[in-house]
């Protein structure tokens, strides 16, 4: 018998018009027009409740909503992607050039990752 999880080894979510995430072997990569960044699974769990954190008592739970607002700060995340956070949305950067995702594209983004990271190896 076959399983899902065998079968679902990878996906491509588009984000908006030039952004992408594509899921793999439980890696996410983000791919702009401009740049790509690379996140293992323990980045995007950190990355999730960072967002968690900032956003002001929204109970924003395991979803983000655009309502929510989001206070300005920075870190560094485990794989060493720095993470700019601002009222627009985030900044990803690892080495290359950033990765912007702006309020739609975040929920996107967390919505999909939910959906494929679970599944994932």
């Amino acid at each position: 018998m076959i399983k899902l999880k065998d079968l679902l080894k990878e996906s491509t979510v588009r984000l908006s018009t030039h952004k992408d995430a594509i899921f793999s072997s439980g890696m996410v990569q983000l791919l702009g027009k401009k740049g790509k960044v690379g996140l293992d699974k323990k980045s995007v769990h950190q990355l999730s409740k960072i967002i968690r954190s900032q956003s002001k008592g929204s109970g924003m739970g395991w979803s983000f909503t655009m309502e929510s607002e989001l206070d300005e700060g920075s870190t560094t995340l485990s794989n060493g992607v720095k993470v700019k956070i601002d009222f627009k949305g985030l900044t990803l950067q690892s080495k290359g050039n950033p990765v912007f995702l702006d309020r739609g594209e975040m929920m996107t983004f967390f919505k999909a990752t939910a959906r494929y990271l679970k599944w994932l190896n």
